[in-house]
Parts: C-alpha cells; structure tokens; sequence
C-alpha cells in the first residue's frame, strides 16, 4: 500500500510531455491512468472465488457489537463445526492446514479450508476468519485454530520475502472495516485471566519479561486502559464520540506520565529497546510485546497531536513497517495473555480516525472513467488536427487537457461523446450532457458544494443555493445523500428557470457512500468529482456551504489562475495553514494526477484531516505529513484573506473595500458554535435574497447587509501569522506548547 503513494513525484513532470514527441505517441498522461487503481482494503468489490466476504465480514461486525469486554463471547453466533474422521491435526511448517478432528462451517471454515487463496483474496478477512475460530474454540495460543491464525497474523503483517505478500500497517486493524483489533483486545483479556488460574501460567512465565520498568509500565497501561478505553469498545453500550472521543484524552494524560517514567530509566530497559529507540528492531524477545506495548502507545499519542520529523515518527513508513515485523515474531500465546492494552490501543485508533477506506474504491467516478475521458478528450484533439506538439509552450503549461480545453468546440465534441457512453459510467454521462446545456460563452468553471445533516435551519441548503444563482454563478454542482436536501436543490434549479434562465445552471448530484467515520460523506463528495471534471477540460471550484457570496468570484479566480497557478485556496485571516472551504483548481495534466494522488492519500491514510494533507500535498505551511510525496509538482497561490476572500477572524478593510469582497466564510480560527455561524448567514441570506419574481436586490442594500457584519471584524491586516494543524487533542497540547510534545518520540 505504502509503495503505491511514495512513489517518486518525478512522474508528474513527464506527464506533461507526449512519450515520444510524434502525432501517434499516446499522452504520457494516458500512461499514467492506464491500471490506476485504489486497494479495496475492506474487500467491499472483490470478486471472490472463496469466501463470501460481505457475509463473512458482517458476521464479524456482529460478533464484535454484541460481545461486551470481560464477559464470555457470544458462542450462539459462532459457526457451527462438523466432526471429520481424520484425527491428525496442527499446522505444517509451511503454515498448511493439515486435518483437523473438527472443522467450521460458513464462511469462516471455507475461508480457514482454502486460507492460502483466501488470504490472498482479502487479507484482513481471512485473518479474521482466524480470530474468529480463535475465539469460538476457547483457544488462547496452544490449539490448532490458533496456529491457523498465528500463520494468518504473519502473512498480514510480516509476510516473507518468498511469500510476495504486501505488509500491511498494524493500525488498518482497527481502522479497516474488519473488526480485528477489536475482537484480539477483547479475547486477550479473557486469555490474561485464564493464564492467571491454569496450568498455561507456567508456559507464559517461561516466556515472561524479565525487565521490572517495562513489566510496571504495560501493567500501569492496563489499568488505565481499564478505566477508559474499555469504555469505548464497541459493544460497550457506552456512546463513543466520532470526533475527540474525551476517554481516549483520559488514558492518554496518565499513559504520559508512564511513558516520561519509563524513559526515565532507559538504561535498565533491555538491549532491545535502547539500541534502537527511534527503529524497533523485529526479533524475538522475552520483552517484545511489551516493547511493541511501547511502540504502539507512542503511534496513539502521535495520533493526537501535529506532525513529526520521519526519522522519529510512528507512523512513518519504516517505523511503522518495524513494528508490524515486531508483532508478526511474538508468538500469539503470549501476545493473547499479555496484549490487553496494546490492543486496546490499537483499537482506539479507530476513533482517531477521520475517514474510513470504503469511499473511492467504490465511488460514483472510478479511476476507469477518467482513463477514458482522457482518451476520449485525445481522439478529439487529434481528428481536430490541433497538433498540441506545434506549440510546445501551452503544451508544456497545461498538458492534453489544458490544450485541448482552450477550443470551446473541442471541449463540446468531447463532452458529447462523454454524454454517449454506456450505463457504467452513468455519473460521467450525466455531467457532460449537463454541460453542454450551457451557451458556448459560459466561463469553463464548474462550482461545487455539499450538504447534509441538519445546522438548526432547515433552508439552509435552498437559500445558499438561491444566493449562488442570484450572484450569477453558471454552473454549480450540489451533492448530497439525502432525498429531503436533493428536492430542495431540484426547486432552487426549477425556480430560476422560471425566472428566465436559458438552462439548468443548478445540477444535484445524490452520493451513495456509506457513513462510517465523520468526514466520509464530505471528503466524497469534495473530491469524487474533482479528477472528472478536470478531465472533461473544466476548471474546479469548490465553496463550502457556510459561506455567503458577496458576488460571483468567477473572473477573479480565472484571472489569478491565468498567471499561470494551478491552485488556489484560502488559509486563515492570522494563520497559515490551508482552509480548503475555497478551492480553484486549473485544468491540466498535471493537477489531473495530483488530485487523483490527493484521493489516494485520502483513502489510504484515514488519520490525515483533509486540509492537513490538502496543505502538504501542495507543500505550503505543513511538512512530514505521513504518506504524502516530498514534491507537489503543482503550483499554489494563496487567496487574499484580508480584503476578498473573507472569514469571521478579521477583515482588513474600510468601506471602499466593499467592492473587493467576494465572500465572507462564517468560520473562524478561535471556536465558533453552530448558533452563531447559523445566525449570521441566515441574517444575510435573508437581507439579500431577492422577492417573488425577482432576480436580485438593490447593490446598496446587499452592501449595507455586507457592511453590518464586517465593521465588527476590522483589524489590522497580519502579516507573520501564526502555524496551525488540525485535529490536536487536549492531552498533548501542554507538551506541544512546551515543544517536549517532539521529545517523546526522539
């Protein structure tokens, strides 16, 4: 998974240029998009020879939500197993299934019969099948069933090199759809317990640690996980919050306080840990779950605060790689007796978690689709005879896509042949054939935005999209999952046709992707769109749904981006990190691909908050972002905070000034409820809407409405602003602004 988004960013710099400079060479673009694909990590799509993985992952969601911690799992929901008359049983040393006295039915026996294709089939799935039987046959290490699933955990996380397996990052356990970390925490403490009372306890003191500070400091880790994050497993009962869960800044606060104790006394820890402190070495060891116990606490308090430099960081790749080698080579009897709250931890992570991996792999607009509207769009450009290789500067600039959308017929040849193709790309179709309802003259930009829920006002959804008609934008996409906001959208539309519109300037998209985590259903459809409409040769706005329209920004984006920038975006009124509630996205090759490597990023890595990795993907203010590549190969501009493009920490302005705003974004970098954002939209909305029948309002009177909210928010224009990073959790942030938050992880 790793390699897929590390790779070099020097691809993007030849992607511009046709292979090899002739009229038949395909666009290196073209070569690019040829096998794009994400990993269906959740095994959502796969088309499976073995297992069914949607029944077997749904019996693995339920076992998960009905089995409180401490309490025996639930056996009626166990597969039923079957007598065979073959006696021999175990593991082979090739990690075979050999015959075994019992065997499960269901999905989990097909998949435990056939693990070797299953496994390859979908990873995650078939090592859940292992858990699974783990669990339902009382197996705590020494039995058959366990074996299965020690091979299993092995092939996921520390496969071998003959095995050409991918290594899988420990934390996709929690974060993945299968509910693995989960159910190992839950088991682990039914298997501590039992260790405790029978015979087993000799075997587990065998293999005991022997090092006093690392023993007190995973028993400490226990006891807090005890009081706070066994509260929030599934299948507590107890409500876990999608965003800043407070129990996890609960155990994070003590496990602090531990984990400076347990530094403290480096040199009595074992070899292990203090040759290597910044790279867990992967080896065998009395201590090594207790050093991964470590490792993995400092991965969970990473979680919760800003970036860190990759020679130290958790979740950089090699890091992260080392540990998942370290848990791969602890036998599974002593992980299951002594990893309660490492995997408590793991499965905490989830809840750090801002999206889940189901949204793209599945999406309305797949990887495909764009391959062959960029195929398409060079078949329009070749039978057009515009030879692009006459004029290597504009194709140097912008690429297949920049040329060829500079023809206003060509960009519609293209869209009409976008408009014939087949049902599977059903959402491609729609779009094109929308775009050709507008007059040849309409600006090449398309606005985006997204609604759902409920902000306290119901007309919300209608009066911001009333306002986006009323300033004149010509073509806007809204996108929602909800029937009630998609009518809405349908009326605004209906309303200004009546009013003498020539076509549809209003189009409204409903989104399918299932909601899991707090960002899914608006990082979907911010994005799904994004690599579509830049590849049927159409610049992309996006404008966030809580923003009022002082008047069309169109011309101000177009001439800015002419300069030759291929984004622009908004940061802060006093800060410098990026606020992605105002994007433009100029059409070329190149930021083709940068977004589609953007997407990637999204569904692989779902710690990162969007505008964290919108703002290092274009290498502004936030470095060593996890997985995101070192050279953007795209050019950034960043729109005027102070005077046009406006938000409600401060406008540098006086009354002349009016007539360079553009919007007012009711957001703010000091905490501001949803009331007040409600309030002051809704005052302006209704100031500026206009009546029945009519298309606008006095400009005095939108100017007064403007300049009420305004007058309070002057102050001086900032020039040193401040640093920023979304998502730090209260636990850290004491050691951030005392800058020791870095020093954990040296």
């Amino acid at each position: 998974m790793w390699s897929l988004l590390v790779a070099s960013a020097s691809l993007f710099s030849s992607a511009l240029l046709c292979a090899s400079g002739s009229e038949e060479a395909e666009p290196r673009v073209l070569q690019e998009l040829r096998g794009w694909q994400l990993e269906d990590i959740d095994c959502d799509f796969v088309r499976g020879s073995v297992v069914d993985w949607l029944s077997l992952r749904s019996l693995a969601s339920s076992f998960d939500e009905t089995w409180r911690l401490r309490t025996a799992p639930p056996t009626k929901l166990c597969p039923a197993r079957t007598e065979l008359r073959s006696t021999a049983g175990g593991i082979s040393s090739a990690g075979q299934l050999a015959a075994r006295q019992h065997d499960w039915e269901g999905e989990v026996g097909m998949a435990l019969r056939q693990h070797q294709d299953a496994s390859r089939e979908c990873p995650l799935g078939a090592l859940t099948a292992g858990v699974l039987a783990t669990i339902c046959s009382s197996d705590c290490g020494a039995g058959a069933d366990a074996g299965l699933t020690e091979a299993l955990w092995r092939q996921t996380l520390a496969p071998s090199g003959g095995q050409s397996r991918r290594q899988h990052p420990p934390w996709l356990l929690a974060t993945s759809a299968w509910p693995l970390a989960s159910l190992l925490a839950k088991w682990s403490t039914n298997c501590t317990h039992r260790a405790v009372r029978r015979a087993e306890r000799e075997a587990v003191a065998r293999t005991a640690c022997t090092s006093a500070p690392l023993v007190k400091f995973v028993a400490e880790l226990g006891a807090a996980a005890d009081k706070t994050l066994a509260l929030i497993m599934p299948g507590s009962g107890v409500y876990a919050a999608l965003m800043f869960e407070p129990k996890i800044d609960w155990f994070a606060m003590p496990a602090l306080a531990f984990l400076h104790e347990l530094d403290r006394q480096a040199s009595m820890l074992p070899r292990l840990w203090r040759d290597a402190p910044q790279q867990v070495q992967a080896q065998e060891g009395r201590c090594s779950a207790e050093i991964a116990t470590r490792e993995v606490l400092l991965l969970l308090l990473r979680l919760l605060g800003p970036t860190v430099e990759p020679r130290t960081d958790p979740l950089a790749q090699a890091r992260t790689a080392n540990l998942a080698e370290l848990l791969g080579t602890i036998p599974l009897r002593r992980l299951l007796c002594v990893g309660w709250p490492l995997f408590a931890m793991l499965s905490t992570v989830r809840l750090t978690s801002w999206r889940s991996h189901r949204l793209y792999p599945g999406g309305q607009v797949q990887a495909s689709d764009i391959e062959k509207v960029v195929r398409l769009s060079w078949e329009v450009t070749s039978e057009a005879k515009l030879e692009p290789w006459t004029d290597s500067k504009a194709w140097a600039d912008t690429g297949l896509l920049g040329f060829q959308g500079r023809s206003e017929e060509s960009r519609r040849a293209l869209w009409a042949r976008v408009a014939s193709l087949g049902r599977e790309a059903a959402l491609c179709q729609r779009v094109a054939s929308w775009l050709l309802e507008a007059p040849r003259e309409t600006p090449p930009v398309v606005y985006m935005t997204m609604f759902w829920g409920s902000m306290g006002d119901d007309t919300w959804v209608s009066k911001f999209l009333h306002r986006a008609m009323a300033v004149g934008i010509t073509r806007f996409v809204f996108m929602t999952p909800e029937l009630g906001l998609l009518a809405d959208c349908e009326h605004v539309s209906t309303h200004w046709q009546a009013l003498g519109d020539s076509y549809r300037r209003l189009l409204c998209v409903r989104s399918f992707q299932p909601f899991a985590r707090p960002y899914d259903v608006n990082n979907y459809a911010k994005f799904v769109l994004l690599p579509l409409l830049l590849s049927l040769g159409v610049h992309y706005a996006w404008l966030d749904a809580d923003i009022y329209l002082a008047r069309d920004p169109t011309q101000s984006l177009l001439r800015q981006a002419a300069e030759g920038v291929d984004v622009l975006t908004t940061d802060h009124f006093d800060e410098t990190c990026l606020n992605h509630g105002v994007i433009f996205v100029r059409v070329s090759d190149r930021s083709l691909l940068w977004s589609m490597r953007y997407i990637r990023w999204l569904h692989e890595y779902p710690f990162g908050h969007d505008q964290n990795g919108w703002d290092a993907f274009l290498a502004h203010s936030i470095h060593n972002e996890p997985m995101v590549p070192t050279e953007p190969n795209v050019t950034l501009s960043v729109l005027d905070t102070a005077f046009e493009f406006l938000t409600l920490t401060g406008w540098a302005g006086e009354e002349v000034d009016l007539q360079r705003v553009q919007l007012l974004h009711m957001t703010r970098t000091t905490p501001i409820g949803v009331r007040e954002k409600r309030e002051r939209l809704m005052g302006l909305f209704q100031a500026t809407l206009p009546g029945a029948g009519a298309r606008s309002v006095p400009l005095e009177v939108e100017q007064r409405a403007l300049l009420e909210q305004l007058l309070p928010l002057r102050r001086p224009k900032v020039v040193d602003k401040n640093s920023c990073y979304e998502g730090i959790h209260p636990a850290v942030e004491p050691a951030v602004f005392d800058q020791t938050y870095w020093q954990l992880f040296e």
